[in-house]
């Protein structure tokens, strides 16, 4: 394999792993659970207080989506303006450009999903007994 591909992959990797450490970090204040503490409420939801929270959830959830979108928009144009081979990871900057450009609308399409999610939530939370 290519030194350089090699380079390229566990770049990747690295900032895939960043991510997502990133993501699930997040300060019990934002309204976002944990994985376990998420799928454990949404398996075990009654109560419009239940809802409610993995509403919130879902709706920070989104949030967050949205600034990683933003970010990786931001990181493919700084690519295209300045295509420094050495400033992230080896490979081609149209190439680094485009893998952030992919990540956006990944997290884009995330954060439709969890909005749509929390509707759903809104609404259980809210719907007359």
């Amino acid at each position: 394999m290519n030194k350089f591909r090699t380079y390229a992959i566990v770049g990747s990797a690295v900032i895939g792993l960043a991510i997502s450490v990133s993501l699930l970090a997040a300060p019990a204040s934002s309204g976002l659970l944990t994985n376990k503490e998420a799928l454990a409420l949404a398996m075990s939801a009654k109560t419009p207080a239940d809802h409610a929270k993995l509403q919130k959830h879902f709706l920070a959830l989104a949030v967050r989506y949205d600034t990683e979108a933003t970010d990786h928009t931001g990181l493919a144009e700084a690519e295209r303006k300045n295509p420094n081979p050495g400033s992230h990871f080896p490979g081609s900057a149209s190439r680094r450009a485009e893998h952030c450009d992919r990540l956006s609308a990944s997290f884009k399409e995330a954060a439709k999903d969890a909005r749509e999610v929390a509707s759903e939530h809104e609404k259980m939370a809210t719907a007359p007994k």
